[in-house]
């Protein structure tokens, strides 16, 4: 979740609206500072303005939840975890740091931990749209897509031009057989951000499953392309070398795709997600290497054990 999403309530709630001010002396006004910076890409001096707050306001439970979810963002997942408990132990009454930490539990494949605070969050707030995307990914995560869509179609009710829910929605639907349907959801989640890579992702996957080989192929190239401009200008492009391998994958690039699941891999300190490690398995596969193949899918089902397809693809190899 992005900290932009409710940037302007929490200046409201705070109170601490200081656009221009160049020497905070309080707590808020911090904070302020902090929350520009994230709007000018200035992480590295964000957090040090978040710290200030805190170490002027120990129990400023804002300055905690967003510090935390700026360590979220930039994929310290340690950390992120360590300032949302703080937030939540201040005050328990404020979905945003559940919202945030179950995102990281998601991402981190702890997934009963991810589910019960967004079941927190949706206590606390039940009409904010953002619970329901990230229960909705965790759902589908884990493949139970059933759970998955009665989240995103909550979310879309709340939120009707979501580009992210349009896109993961759309995924399941062709995992689960429903091509036309798919493609209504990826081509309105391309409608409302043409720089969504995952939904041409998606949609690329599913032009091949329906043998439209000349759409597949453009908009496996629009991934890369927009996946490659990405990963200049964002600082935790982790996902961004994912999707780019995985549409080199699948047009056969194989040593290509093996190299950016390598890379995002390694931005996560070598513990990369389930996904990553099963889709350079495939990769392996592909190039005939099967021992690297055994390993990489080993190793994504022991992070996650509901992965159907590598555990078909297991069961292939062997």
């Amino acid at each position: 979740m992005k900290i932009k999403v409710i940037f302007i309530i929490v200046l409201i709630v705070s109170g601490t609206v200081i656009w221009g001010q160049s020497s905070p002396r309080t707590a808020e006004e911090f904070f302020t500072r902090a929350l520009i910076n994230i709007f000018e890409n200035e992480y590295e001096l964000a957090l040090k303005d978040f710290s200030e707050a805190i170490n002027l306001k120990p129990d400023f439970e804002y300055a905690f939840a967003f510090r935390g979810d700026l360590y979220r963002m930039l994929g310290l997942y340690d950390l992120a975890i360590l300032d949302l408990t703080d937030a939540i132990k201040i005050n328990n009454n404020f979905s945003f740091p559940f919202i945030s930490r179950g995102d990281v539990y998601r991402v981190i494949n702890q997934y009963d931990l991810a589910i019960k605070d967004l079941n927190e969050a949706a206590r606390i707030e039940p009409d904010f749209f953002n619970i329901y995307v990230v229960r909705g990914s965790t759902y589908h995560d884990q493949s139970q897509y059933e759970l998955a869509l009665r989240d995103f179609n909550e979310a879309l009710r709340l939120d009707p031009v979501n580009a992210r829910i349009y896109s993961t929605r759309g995924s399941i639907h062709w995992r689960q057989g429903r091509y036309e349907e798919a493609l209504d959801d990826l081509n309105e989640a391309v409608r409302v951000n043409s720089n969504d890579s995952y939904a041409f992702l998606n949609r690329g996957i599913v032009y091949l499953r329906l043998n439209k080989l000349e759409e597949a192929i453009r908009d496996l190239y629009e991934v890369i392309r927009i996946n490659s401009d990405n990963i200049k200008i964002d600082r935790n492009p982790a996902w961004n070398f994912t999707n780019r391998g995985e549409a080199f994958r699948l047009l056969e690039q194989y040593d290509a795709a093996i190299e950016d699941f390598n890379v995002s891999i390694g931005l996560r300190n070598g513990e990369g997600s389930s996904w990553t490690y099963g889709r350079r398995g495939l990769a392996y596969w592909a190039l005939g290497q099967r021992e690297l193949a055994i390993s990489d899918l080993e190793r994504a089902l022991s992070m996650n054990p509901t992965l159907d397809w590598v555990i078909t693809a297991l069961q292939e190899i062997n």
